[in-house]
């Protein structure tokens, strides 16, 4: 009994954490971006796991684990999980069996369609313990599951999320290119640029670990200007993007950066002319409107701001 306790409060704990996890200007994917993010998901069915247990602990660890595993899939990646009557291009499967000398053998199996099943994961648990087993467990075969094929997707939504201010999107296609392929450099160029705006505390580390991958000069030179803002050296980053933006003038992380540089270096009125400069480049850019909002509050009579109040309508749940 205290078993099944321990791995049911697991399960909700996990489930009230993700509630509960809301990453910095992270507003609600918008209806439109639903068929987008479907469009560039793997189908991957998850079965209820099969109890080989005679531990009656386990009866209904089935479904609870099958659930578990979903959930984690969904909040790490944007593979599309699917019912395997549907035709699904993965199916993923797992079992519990009795360990000789106590506890748990816990597996978890990848089969293609037309392929042979491969263990993905094999481990020993105690039943309180299955459930955080099987969500530490998903980093290591994710990315089996991605199709190579979908990977350049996954980066153009990427990116295009990135721009309209939806990081969460963002960040799961992202992480679900690189959980296939650590290496890809895109992927971690744009995921350290997400990390800017989504996790600031972690910022630094995932821009330096994308710097020593790059290889494209200008990429590197915009990850070093980000590092700079990162580590509060505001002054040495807006030099850095001021060059950058008359090398590399249509480039949106180029003039992000520079928006951001010049609001942190006190330069309102510049950041403002050049975020309205980025709108002339892509007029669906979010990405910092939050910031543009709150200065155009602050000051009610800076000249050449109607553009903002053009943009209410559009972002009135961006209105600070």
């Amino acid at each position: 009994m205290v078993a099944a306790i321990a791995l049911m409060s697991a399960l909700i704990g996990g489930a009230v954490a993700r509630l509960a996890y809301h990453p910095r200007s992270a507003p609600a994917a918008s209806p439109e971006a639903a068929p987008a993010a479907s469009s560039a998901a793997s189908g991957v069915a998850v079965l209820p796991f099969e109890i080989r247990s005679s531990d009656p602990v386990l009866r209904d660890a089935s479904q609870v684990l099958a659930r578990a595993l979903t959930d984690e899939l969904a909040a790490r990646t944007m593979l599309e999980l699917a019912a395997p009557a549907t035709g699904a291009s993965a199916v993923v499967r797992g079992s519990l069996a009795d360990e000789p000398g106590g506890g748990v053998r816990l597996r978890i199996e990848l089969v293609r369609a037309g392929g042979k099943p491969v263990t993905v994961l094999d481990r020993s648990a105690s039943p309180g313990e299955l459930a955080a087993t099987v969500r530490a467990g998903v980093p290591a075969f994710a990315g089996l599951l991605v199709e190579p094929r979908e990977l350049p997707r996954h980066l153009e939504l990427g990116r295009r999320a990135l721009v309209e201010d939806r990081l969460a999107a963002a960040v799961r296609h992202l992480d679900t290119i690189l959980l296939h392929d650590p290496g890809h450099r895109e992927a971690r160029y744009e995921r350290a640029l997400a990390a800017r705006w989504s996790e600031p505390a972690a910022a630094a580390g995932a821009l330096r670990e994308a710097l020593a991958a790059q290889s494209s000069p200008l990429h590197r030179d915009v990850l070093a200007a980000h590092l700079q803002l990162a580590e509060g050296r505001h002054a040495d980053a807006l030099a850095a993007f001021s060059v950058l933006a008359v090398q590399s003038p249509q480039d949106l992380h180029v003039l992000l950066g520079l928006f951001e540089a010049q609001l942190l270096a006190s330069r309102g009125a510049e950041a403002m002319v050049t975020y309205r400069r980025l709108l002339g480049l892509d007029p669906r850019v979010r990405l910092g409107m939050r910031d543009v909002l709150a200065y155009a509050a602050a000051h009610p009579d800076a000249a050449d701001l109607a553009w903002v109040q053009d943009a209410l309508p559009r972002d009135r749940a961006l209105t600070p």
